[in-house]
């Protein structure tokens, strides 16, 4: 489904008049965020997320990350959660047999390139990709769902339409308001960000906890572990 056009226009009478169901939508997030009570793995939890409904540019972004940890030699496994697909149950994708129905197109395409799980709650994705040897974990999408522990998260925004006209939905694109998703997943900003150089240097980085010299996890306010984002450069077909 295309997304409205007013969506990324400055102004307009329909941003405007949906505005408060806007508001509503952005309390709800917030409300969710601090009353969560995320559960941890014990392994390292990457999340490629972004702030706006529909694509950004997500699925590429973690293909690339996939490949270059597995260059490194890391075990890295992806968790979905199969948007349009049919199956309910945690799943490892196997391409040879699973369809798009049934696992999503996305997570087919991504199981191309790394094991791929699928499963409508995270948690129990994330724990039957460490079950089965994963050292790290993709979590495609879900910057959003606090059930996880994230140990980095990147943001993943469209360079051409940006955050849109800025408003939550319905009002505008947004899932939540900018500064409150970057204050919570961010711990450092690339303004000059370039192609995905910044995405590698993050990952070379921190491609682990963030942990302080005596080896606590770093944490927000909300318990949540501090991540890093950056700009990926990606090509839209118009």
């Amino acid at each position: 489904m295309q997304a409205p056009k007013f969506w990324y226009r400055s102004r307009s009478w329909q941003a405007i008049l949906l505005s408060p169901l806007g508001i509503a939508y952005a309390w709800a997030t917030a409300r969710r965020q601090k009353n969560a009570r995320p559960t941890r793995v014990d392994i390292p939890v990457i999340c490629i997320g972004n702030l706006n409904v529909g694509g950004t540019g997500k699925t590429p972004t973690t293909i690339a990350i996939a490949q270059m940890l597995k260059s490194r030699g890391i075990a890295v496994h992806i968790v979905s959660r199969g948007y349009g697909g049919s199956l309910q149950a945690v799943t490892q994708v196997d391409p040879r047999m699973h369809t798009a129905d049934e696992t999503g197109d996305e997570p087919l395409l991504m199981a191309a390139f790394a094991p791929t799980w699928v499963a409508n709650e995270r948690v129990a994705g994330a724990r039957a990709a460490q079950n089965a040897g994963a050292d790290v974990i993709l979590l495609d999408d879900g910057f959003q769902d606090p059930s996880l522990t994230k140990d980095l998260s990147i943001i993943v925004v469209d360079a051409a339409r940006g955050f849109g006209n800025g408003c939550c939905l319905p009002a505008g694109p947004l899932r939540e308001p900018v500064n409150v998703g970057l204050q919570r997943g961010c711990r450092h900003q690339y303004r000059r960000a370039r192609g995905a150089i910044p995405v590698l240097g993050t990952l070379r980085r921190a491609a682990g906890p963030h942990r302080t010299p005596n080896g606590k996890l770093k944490t927000n306010r909300n318990g949540h572990a501090l991540g890093r984002w950056a700009l990926s450069g990606l090509c839209r077909d118009w």
